[in-house]
């Protein structure tokens, strides 16, 4: 918004007050969780869009589809799933997971598939209850063996799995999740090892992955119970490749397709639910991920993680995100109260949001997680607060003005006005000053002889027509009518603000002299018309010097006062016009002191007219006519 709406300090204490307000509202917003939805929902949209095509490189998919499910029955057969195992196993897949609870046969077939799970490459699956123990049990061979894992997937409030549980301690007994035990035979490792730096962080490869805390990121006070990990979705779905079960059965996969791979084999089905949505879902527009596909993302992270192609995602210390948001509230008033420009105002602030949220967003893609809805929440908030205040400032200010400035005012000496308002009004009260002008002071001579015997609207037509006339020539000049005295006008010059040139004092001289003869020029126009009822003399006197300018009145009467001895010599000027009227026998007298001619400097033709006895009563004030320019 142009020009200082407010004073210089008051602006300042705005900004650190909103600045502040905004802050804390923030962070208590954030801390009562009211900003998790709207940061997780940006997470969200932010991980699907840097999601690229591709699937995971170490681990395939084997799908049993409801059309195969169809043919070989529900419960899948435990011959089925050991040919299923054995023909993965044949094609040198380096682990294989079965996502199929097993904890109790399904005949024909049972020691089939016991002796194929023996095979230590073998994974199956769990379900834990809520206290870490196992509540849906792996076949008893894999338990003997420990080739099993927990298939359980943390939810967050909104339904929507972004953290993976990877593994859980049920007293002495540690468990690994199905996708941890699957990544640790890729490995050729049986448990993951503590850091030697911290033995509460465990190692995959020479990668320390530290586990969640409660209020990681834009968490709080999630449950991290067990060691879990945000889960990264680097690719869009299908995220990992997906061989058809029958072509594995018959043999026409492509060969070499599952040689050394992770093989997970499960249900691709939408009758038997075992569904997710994860972050990735928002941009494909698909309703969930397959919990096969799931878990294969999540064993290729930890193997990314154990070749130290991937870094953990991080998220910076909580003082730190405070220290984001304050700085973001600092800089989004900052935007609003200092600058002057209000389409650089917008510009900026909406630029500036829209550019933190974008760095702060693709910082994701450098496995940072930072609090880009509360930085940019923060920045807006307090941009549009202190932008109002000062908008409904403004409009205060406008009010003000336009009580002070009742008389006419040119357009641009208006706008230049508004644009300089500070020098007028502080904290939006006028305030007085010293100011150096060229005052016109002409008053309609022989008006109280006319009312005398004229009818009261005529009488006022005749003088609204001369008065408007005068008016518009002052404006024409950028002269400011400061007052109507009933029969004549008194116009200043250099003020409410002073004039913006070099020698602002001869400007304003010049056209105040200007002015005079331009309204010379009106009365005699008017006269020659003879549309009015009386002609018109008009006496005018011109004079220079210091006034003081400010406001008189109360709040709801008030008005834009010049006062000081210059404005009485100016009128007692227009007064000697009189005599000289009587010699001159003219329509119009212009009359200046000689401080207003020197000014002119050689402007106009000047002839002596006399003396005026200065105020004092010693000192004289030389005055001259004013007949034309030069």
């Amino acid at each position: 918004m142009p020009g200082w709406i407010l004073s210089r300090n008051m602006s300042i204490a705005l900004w650190l007050a909103v600045s502040a307000f905004v802050f804390l509202a923030v962070i208590l917003l954030r801390h009562a969780g009211l900003l998790q939805s709207l940061e997780l929902a940006h997470y969200d949209f932010t991980t699907s869009y840097l999601a690229k095509s591709g699937q995971t490189e170490d681990v395939v998919v084997v799908a049993i589809y409801e059309s195969d499910l169809g043919d070989w029955g529900w419960p899948l057969s435990d011959d089925k799933l050991a040919e299923i195992t054995v023909a993965a196993l044949d094609a040198n897949a380096a682990t294989v997971g079965i996502d199929i609870y097993r904890d109790r046969p399904v005949k024909p077939g049972s020691e089939t598939l016991d002796a194929v799970l023996k095979d230590s490459r073998v994974v199956t699956i769990t379900k834990l209850a809520e206290d870490g123990s196992i509540l849906i049990r792996a076949p008893s061979v894999s338990e003997q063996a420990g080739t099993f894992g927990f298939s359980d997937v943390p939810l967050d409030v909104d339904g929507v799995t972004r953290r993976s549980l990877l593994l859980v301690r049920d007293g002495e007994a540690l468990h690994l999740s199905f996708a941890m035990k699957l990544a640790m035979n890729m490995l050729g490792s049986t448990d993951p090892v503590p850091s030697p730096a911290d033995n509460r962080v465990i190692l995959l490869g020479q990668m320390p992955v530290p586990p969640l805390t409660p209020g990681f990121g834009s968490y709080d006070e999630v449950d991290t119970t067990g060691y879990q990990v945000m889960t990264r979705f680097p690719h869009t779905l299908p995220m990992s490749p997906v061989v058809d079960a029958r072509d594995l059965l018959e043999g026409t996969i492509e060969v070499g397709a599952l040689r050394g791979k992770a093989v997970l084999i499960g249900l691709i089905s939408d009758t038997i639910k075992d569904h997710f949505v994860t972050p990735v879902n928002r941009r494909s527009g698909a309703r969930f991920v397959y919990g096969l596909q799931l878990h294969a993302t999540i064993v290729q992270q930890i193997l990314d993680h154990a070749a130290g192609d991937l870094q953990p995602l991080r998220d910076v210390p909580k003082p730190l995100q405070s220290l984001f948001v304050a700085v973001a509230a600092l800089i989004g008033a900052a935007i609003a109260l200092f600058l002057r420009n209000a389409a650089l105002t917008f510009a900026l602030s909406l630029g500036g949001a829209l550019s933190v949220l974008i760095l702060m967003s693709g910082a994701l893609s450098l496995g940072t997680w930072l609090p880009a809805v509360p930085v940019v929440l923060a920045w807006l908030v307090s941009f549009l607060m202190c932008f109002s205040i000062v908008a409904i400032v403004a409009r205060r200010q406008r009010t003000t003005l336009s009580k002070l400035f009742q008389s006419q005012l040119s357009p641009e000496l208006s706008q230049e006005i508004w644009l300089q308002r500070e020098q007028i009004l502080i904290g939006g009260k006028p305030v007085p000053r010293r100011l150096t002008v060229s005052l016109l002071y002409a008053d309609i001579a022989g008006s109280t002889r006319v009312s005398g015997g004229a009818e009261p609207e005529d009488f006022m037509d005749w003088m609204s027509t001369v008065l408007d006339a005068l008016g518009a020539d002052a404006a024409d000049h950028r002269g400011f009518v400061e007052k109507y005295t009933g029969d004549g006008i008194l116009v200043a010059f250099g003020a409410p603000l002073p004039n913006q040139v070099d020698c602002p004092e001869r400007a304003d001289a010049r056209a105040a002299c200007g002015c005079a003869l331009a309204m010379r020029d009106t009365i005699n126009r008017l006269n020659a018309q003879g549309k009015t009822s009386w002609p018109y003399h008009l006496r005018i006197g011109l004079h220079c010097g210091e006034v003081f300018g400010g406001a008189i009145g109360g709040t709801h009467a008030m008005k834009y006062n010049l006062i000081g001895n210059t404005v009485n010599t100016a009128a007692r000027i227009e007064s000697f016009g009189k005599t000289v009227n009587d010699r001159a026998g003219e329509s119009v007298t212009i009359c200046c002191s000689e401080e207003f001619a020197e000014l002119l400097d050689g402007f106009a033709a000047l002839e002596p007219a006399g003396e005026l006895l200065h105020d004092d009563g010693r000192r004289k004030h030389r005055i001259l006519l004013i007949k034309g320019l030069l």
